[in-house]
C-alpha cells in the first residue's frame, strides 16, 4: 500500500513501500492525516513520502528504511532549494540533526536509527512496553485461639550473680522453657529465649 492510497479511515495507514512523487501531492496527504490524527506505520519509504515523519501519529519498525534526497524539477531535473527546504524542515530535529542537509543522492536511515532519534517503533519497543509492577504477596499467619489453647508458661528463673563491678552487677539467667520461643521479663526488661534452655547476659546499674 502506497502513501497517497489509504484505506477507509480511520484504519491505520500501513506504507509498505513508496517511492515518491510530486511533493505537492504528498503535503496534501500528510495534511489530510494530520487532521485525521491518522496513524501512519512506514516499512520503505522514499523521498517525499518521508514527509510522514512530521505527523505526531507517525511510527517505524526496527527492520524500515527511509530515504532522503533533495527535491528537484520534474521536467529540467535541476534541484529545486526552496522545496528541499521545506521537506528538510518537517522532519523533526534529531532526524534534521542527523542528515544533516539534504543531497541529489539517496541518504538512508534505518528504522532502528529513527527510533533511536524518537520515532515511534511500531511495535512498541522500549517506548511501548508495558513493565509489569511487582505486587507484595500476602503473607498467611496461623493463628490461634488463646482460649482454646493457652500460651506456656515458663518454668521458674534462677538467677546467679558473678562478683560485683564498682558500677555494675551482671546476672546470668538460666531457664528452661517449653516452647521454642518465649518471653522472660526480668527487672521491667524482656530477655527473649530461644530453645529448650538459653543463657542470656542481664546487665542493668545498681541503686
Amino acid at each position: 500500500m502506497g502513501y497517497l492510497h489509504p484505506p477507509p479511515s480511520p484504519a491505520p495507514v500501513v506504507v509498505q513501500k513508496d517511492v515518491g512523487g510530486l511533493v505537492s501531492d504528498y503535503k496534501a496527504v500528510t495534511e489530510m492525516y494530520r487532521r485525521q490524527n491518522r496513524e501512519v506505520k512506514l516499512h520503505e519509504c522514499r523521498s517525499a513520502c518521508t514527509l510522514a515523519l512530521s505527523l505526531p501519529n507517525v511510527c517505524v519498525y526496527p527492520s524500515s528504511v527511509l530515504k532522503f534526497h533533495a527535491a528537484y524539477h520534474r521536467d529540467t531535473k535541476q534541484m529545486d532549494a526552496g522545496v528541499s527546504a521545506e521537506l528538510f524542515n518537517a522532519y523533526p530535529r534529531a532526524v534534521k540533526a542527523r542528515l544533516g542537509y539534504l543531497t541529489r543522492e539517496y541518504r538512508s536511515l534505518s528504522g532502528r536509527e529513527l527510533i533511536g532519534l524518537g520515532v515511534r517503533d511500531c511495535t512498541g519497543g522500549a517506548g511501548g512496553t508495558m513493565i509489569a509492577k511487582a505486587r507484595m504477596q500476602p503473607v498467611h499467619v496461623a493463628s490461634a485461639s488463646v482460649r482454646d489453647t493457652p500460651l506456656p508458661r515458663p518454668r521458674p528463673l534462677e538467677l546467679y550473680r558473678k562478683p560485683q563491678t564498682p558500677n555494675v552487677r551482671v546476672a546470668y539467667a538460666i531457664a528452661s522453657v517449653a516452647s521454642d520461643v518465649d518471653a522472660v521479663f526480668v527487672p521491667s526488661r524482656p530477655v527473649l529465649m530461644l530453645g529448650a534452655a538459653s543463657i542470656l547476659p542481664i546487665t542493668f546499674t545498681p541503686r
